[in-house]
């Protein structure tokens, strides 16, 4: 099995002023400071066996005393600068010259560092030589780069001369440096030992189909032996297209498939022929490595990168010269999407992404530049490694079709918006597609909001904070907005927060900044009273209470559902008990008329507890009540009770607590929720006061993030 790309790639990192030899994400032991590069050539086996000369960079390193120096011959294509440290990864040249060039440039700047003799005399100056059985040794002089080597001639070398000759011996049999007109039915398949591979029928078949769709397509040009003509004095050019046949050495595909759409459309002039190089009296080893050649070169070429797809489609569309693709796009013509996915040669169908990316607004367009830039450096946040493949493709990282496939989904505001985040580098790709996923769900939900209050969202936003942030907007994804409970209790949130409704307030009230009322009240049977204070109240949502008996389950029970009477069709009651009561606590309240009943617990890691609860819902129309984890862990037991506020009730519903607990109270009014705390009169005022100086400091903890987060935005 071949090696993998990964494998295959090789850059330099420097340590101690040294430059160290790295391939396959390994460190190359014996190649370590490199002091030279130089452009040199290697014999290998290419496709079918045949030994073709590649253009290599030959790095040299310092080696010992005995041998001075040692190289390793590498190929160009698959240096990865992006992983190399320093100036080497400023280097952008892939041909092999070019390289070795500015691979020495860099080196020539590392440190000059001592040699290895010298690092060997000065670990051994505690010891004297003895210098009737030690050699004198010769300081090594370091060779100049790019220098040459007077050695022995190698095999490699000859063969590299043998590889030189047979071109030129090639070269020598064309007619001329020009390319000629070959009727088709001039061309035909030389013998078995003339040909450089089999015609394979799939391809052939392939080229046909691309022939009939693209007559008039580029096509390469063919390489051709003059048939039974043995020297280039005896061919007559006047009788060039009627008095000779000709074998084609490389082509032969493109020959067949001519051949055979000549006989289906005679008089289609694209079909007529092909325009060849013509060789005359070439041996069957020349023939041979004239059709390898055809092969190689004509199966290189440069692939199109998304960036390149899209500005091709964008060009298009602007369709005019000297366009500035910066600006606003036109509309597209009737015609657009065809002529694009004729010049990718692609079908209309896999575009759809190409297409909408290409129309995107000018200001848009010059961030995505931005990002194209970006990329390709490596300097996009948490942009992670090189993929092996572009840097042997491309010779740099290229942005993917699947990385922009959710800008698809974006209006050109969020588009803009997101683009920038990852151009100012605050966002990853990663958080970037996840950010474009969920505005894709929270648009709808945010133009049912600015619908109903008929203001834009930047208003909105500017006035709500994080009352309207994607984390709380996200749990009416998927819901009929109009019928949702949830969200009417929510608008009616947003509205009391927007404009709120003061009244008479009595100084019994404690009030946050995001909406939430709250009182603290002393016994049960003032709670009717009491809660006609709290503005916009519309019964009890949620109640939590530690249940000691039966009784005072059942109490609370009725307790609620009274209160509730006329203003609630649904809501929830949570009962802290021990484990072994959980069975007959929802029991308890199956038989009070809950629609379901489920237990859950809390688990306080720093002291090692576990607090358990039962969770019944009440619904009119027997829906099942919140979900909640089986187990969750919290900071405390005032988080848990917190936590279960936040899960069980909406913003702007009312909470009621028979647990004198400050911070519960605090954070739940901080969220945006109503509280009613039921106290015994003696902790009334106490209670009051940590509520109070809790409340403020939750409150300040958040203007301090809204303000970090409109720092870093700005």
């Amino acid at each position: 099995m071949g090696r993998s790309n990964e494998e295959k790639l090789w850059y330099i990192k420097i340590e101690s002023g040294k430059g160290f030899l790295h391939k396959g994400g390994k460190r190359i032991q014996q190649f370590s400071n490199v002091i030279g590069a130089k452009k040199s050539s290697a014999t290998v086996r290419g496709r079918g066996g045949k030994e073709v000369t590649r253009d290599v960079v030959e790095l040299e390193f310092a080696h010992n005393a005995t041998k001075p120096t040692r190289s390793v011959m590498l190929y160009p294509e698959f240096f990865n600068q992006f992983d190399c440290d320093g100036d080497l990864r400023k280097i952008a040249c892939r041909s092999a010259e070019g390289l070795a060039r500015e691979l020495c440039g860099k080196i020539q700047a590392l440190k000059e560092l001592p040699s290895v003799d010298e690092a060997t005399e000065s670990s051994t100056t505690q010891t004297a030589p003895n210098h009737n059985t030690t050699p004198p040794v010769q300081k090594r002089q370091t060779p100049p780069l790019f220098a040459t080597s007077d050695a022995k001639r190698s095999k490699k070398d000859d063969k590299d001369g043998c590889i030189l000759d047979l071109r030129q011996r090639c070269d020598e049999h064309l007619i001329d440096n020009l390319v000629h007109f070959i009727p088709i039915e001039k061309l035909v398949l030389p013998p078995k030992q003339r040909q450089s591979r089999e015609v394979n029928k799939t391809f052939l078949d392939d080229l046909q189909k691309q022939l009939r769709a693209k007559p008039s397509g580029s096509y390469q040009i063919l390489s051709v032996l003059v048939k039974d003509v043995q020297e280039k004095q005896l061919f007559d050019k006047e009788r060039m297209r009627a008095g000779y046949e000709y074998e084609v050495l490389g082509g032969t595909h493109l020959m067949l498939a001519t051949q055979k759409m000549h006989a289906e459309d005679p008089t289609n002039v694209h079909f007529s022929g092909r325009v060849a190089k013509v060789y005359v009296g070439l041996s069957d080893e020349e023939a041979r490595f004239v059709g390898a050649d055809h092969n190689n070169t004509g199966g290189f070429r440069h692939d199109l990168t998304f960036k390149d797809e899209l500005e091709i489609c964008r060009t298009e569309l602007f369709g005019t010269a000297n366009q500035d693709l910066s600006q606003d796009p036109p509309e597209p013509s009737e015609k657009w999407r065809e002529v694009c996915a004729e010049l990718l040669n692609k079908k209309r169908a896999n575009l759809s992404e190409h297409f909408t990316i290409s129309r995107m607004s000018g200001n848009e367009w010059i961030e995505l530049q931005k990002l194209h830039q970006m990329w390709e450096a490596g300097e996009v946040k948490d942009q992670g490694k090189v993929k092996a493949g572009d840097v042997i493709k491309y010779g740099k990282p290229v942005l993917r079709q699947s990385h922009l496939k959710e800008i698809c989904n974006l209006t050109n505001d969020d588009s803009l918006y997101l683009l920038k985040k990852v151009t100012n580098k605050e966002m990853s790709l990663t958080e970037f597609a996840k950010a474009a996923r969920e505005a894709k769900r929270l648009r709808p939900i945010q133009e049912a909001i600015m619908e109903y209050f008929k203001v834009d969202w930047d208003e909105l936003s500017n006035k709500l904070g994080k009352s309207v942030s994607p984390k709380n907007l996200l749990n009416f994804v998927g819901c009929d907005l109009e019928k949702s409970h949830s969200f009417q209790k929510f608008l009616g949130h947003i509205k009391h927060v927007m404009d709120p409704e003061e009244g008479n307030i009595g100084p019994e009230i404690i009030k946050s900044n995001s909406g939430g009322n709250g009182i603290i009240i002393t016994g049960m049977d003032t709670i009717h009273q009491n809660v006609a204070d709290l503005p916009r109240f519309q019964g009890v949502s949620f109640t939590i209470a530690k249940e000691t008996d039966e009784r005072t389950a059942k109490d609370i029970i009725k307790m609620v559902a009274k209160v509730n009477f006329t203003k609630l069709t649904s809501f929830s009651i949570s009962l802290i008990t021990k484990i072994d009561d959980v069975k007959h606590l929802k029991e308890v309240m199956t038989a009070e008329g809950a629609t379901s009943s489920k237990s859950g617990h809390f688990y306080i890691k720093s002291k090692a507890s576990l607090i358990t609860y039962v969770l019944g819902h009440w619904s009119v129309a027997r829906q099942e009540g919140p979900s909640i984890a089986e187990v969750e862990e919290v900071a405390d037991h005032d988080n848990g009770i917190a936590t279960l506020a936040r899960k069980c009730c909406c913003k702007s519903d009312s909470v009621l607590l028979f647990i004198p607990s400050a911070i519960a109270m605090a954070t739940i009014l901080q969220e945006g929720r109503n509280c009613i705390m039921v106290s015994i009169e003696s902790e009334k005022e106490l209670l009051r006061s940590r509520v109070l100086a809790d409340l403020e400091n939750l409150e300040d903890n958040v203007e301090d993030n809204v303000d970090e987060e409109r720092g870093s935005t700005n």
